[in-house]
C-alpha cells in the first residue's frame, strides 16, 4: 500500500516536503518508501495510507478520466473553506484527512 500511495502522491504532483507532512515521515523515511524500501509500518501511517488511498479511490469514482481527478486536488474548493485539497491534505492533520476522505466518499455514492 505504501508503494501505492507514493504513486499516487507523485499522480498528484505533491512535492517530498508537503509528502512527509501527508505522512508523518521524516525526509529520509519517505526518500526509503519511494525507493521502495518500506520498514515497519505504524497504526497511523497505516490510517494515513487507507485514508489516502480511500480519497485516489474515491476520485476515480466521481471522475472517469483520472486527470480531472488530479486536478480537483489542485483547486481552491468551497468545501474546504477556499483551499486545495492539497494543501489541506500538506497540514498533516488526519482529522481534515478523514473528514475529506468522508466528503469524497459520500459525493462519489452520489
Amino acid at each position: 500500500m505504501a508503494r501505492a500511495v507514493t504513486k499516487v502522491l507523485e499522480l498528484w504532483k505533491v512535492d517530498d516536503e508537503a509528502a512527509c507532512r501527508i505522512l508523518a515521515l521524516g525526509t529520509d523515511g519517505y526518500s526509503r518508501w519511494k525507493c521502495g524500501v518500506f520498514n515497519r509500518i505504524d497504526d497511523d501511517a497505516s490510517l494515513r495510507l487507507v485514508t489516502l488511498i480511500s480519497i485516489y479511490t474515491s476520485l476515480r469514482i466521481m471522475f472517469t478520466d483520472p486527470r480531472r481527478g488530479w486536478a480537483w486536488m489542485q483547486r481552491p474548493n468551497v468545501t474546504f473553506q477556499g483551499q486545495c485539497p492539497l494543501d489541506v491534505l500538506a497540514r498533516g492533520d488526519l482529522g481534515s484527512m478523514r473528514r475529506m476522505r468522508a466528503y469524497l466518499e459520500a459525493e462519489a455514492r452520489g
